[in-house]
């Protein structure tokens, strides 16, 4: 018992003593690009095409551009954008035009997702070159769907997409290793859109 309560002093102060170098001491702004992985793309391939025809997708990882300020020695505030581009290409699709003839086509269909978000981040157990952190985001996220078919009726998304929506995220998670004085390496995991996981650099200043 006495060793439980001595390891859980020294945690203690080490977090407290540590807590006085994060990014909210020396240094208020901190500015982040990576690349942030979903379970979109796999969700929409496993959905398929809403007609007959054999579909190929490909997408890249979300492109995460990030701005946090420092409030408090403990607290940042932020604002957060993601891009992502998803693609489908369905061959041998098949259709009823309107004279009722059976038509064989090969198109493609494209969708986009631009999340704008506000984050609140609070940060603990720091040092000089460790910055943790979890949070919350929230914001809206656009879909844009487009489909270049002969078909008129085409309804390879089962439903029209476009439109705003609202997107909210727990920030689990995240950490900010820095190489230097200003340059870091950072990881985050997240539950809710745009990402589960975003790996990148950040530069404090």
């Amino acid at each position: 018992m006495r060793k439980v309560l001595l390891l859980t002093c020294v945690l203690a102060l080490t977090f407290s003593s540590n807590s006085l170098f994060a990014q909210n001491g020396d240094y208020k702004s901190n500015i982040y690009a990576g690349a942030g992985f979903s379970l979109a793309g796999a969700l929409f391939d496993a959905l398929g095409a809403g007609g007959t025809g054999e579909v190929t997708t490909n997408s890249l990882p979300a492109i995460q551009l990030n701005y946090d300020y420092a409030l408090t020695p403990r607290v940042s505030a932020g604002l957060a954008f993601s891009y992502q581009d998803f693609g489908f290409d369905v061959n041998d699709y098949q259709y009823l035009d309107q004279d009722f003839n059976l038509v064989t086509e090969d198109f493609s269909a494209d969708l986009q997702r631009t999340n704008i978000a506000l984050r609140v981040l609070f940060h603990y157990g720091n040092s000089e070159k460790l910055d943790m952190y979890s949070g919350v985001r929230v914001g809206m996220t656009n879909w844009v769907s487009k489909i270049n078919s002969s078909d008129p009726n085409n309804d390879f998304f089962g439903a029209d997409l476009s439109g705003w929506s609202f997107a909210p995220q727990l920030i689990g998670f995240g950490m900010r290793y820095y190489v230097t004085d200003n340059i870091g390496l950072s990881l985050e995991t997240a539950l809710g859109a745009p990402h589960f996981l975003s790996i990148g650099a950040n530069y404090r200043l």
